[in-house]
């Protein structure tokens, strides 16, 4: 099982450019294993574009911002959503007495990986990699 991280999400909506040649090569390569993401990045993203819609000054601005989430929605049916749930929060407990030194919400995404023995891709290998037990794959 493979978590998708906010990162990868966010570069898969964007679809241009070099990091999306790369994920979407990393993609192909995956074979069976099942794909998905977690809800806290779903909740990042949507918060994200909610976030640039509202701050947006001119129509062609929201234009994009609707056009972006829209396209965040399609995407999310490609994969499974992993919850946080009680294992997932006894594990991000557990990371937060170990006083692990990253932001909250990658903390969360990789307790929910590790809750369900998944591997986390991401574009953001540094942080993840100070959080001892995550299965990191480095996409960038």
């Amino acid at each position: 099982m493979i978590v998708l991280d906010t990162d990868i999400l966010s570069i898969l909506n964007y679809q241009e450019g070099t990091s999306y040649d790369r994920a979407k090569m990393h993609l192909a390569s995956v074979g069976d294993e099942l794909l998905c993401t977690t809800i806290i990045s779903i909740e990042e993203q949507l918060r994200g574009w909610l976030s640039y819609i509202a701050a947006s000054k001119k129509v062609e601005r929201e234009i994009e911002g609707y056009l972006r989430l829209q396209t965040l929605l399609d995407d999310i049916g490609n994969y499974a959503i992993l919850s946080f749930a009680a294992a997932a929060a006894m594990v991000f407990a557990s990371l937060r007495k170990q006083r692990v030194r990253v932001g909250t919400m990658e903390l969360k995404i990789a307790a929910i990986a590790i809750s369900n023995d998944a591997a986390v891709a991401t574009a953001n290998a540094a942080h993840f990699a100070r959080i001892p037990g995550v299965k990191l794959l480095d996409w960038r």
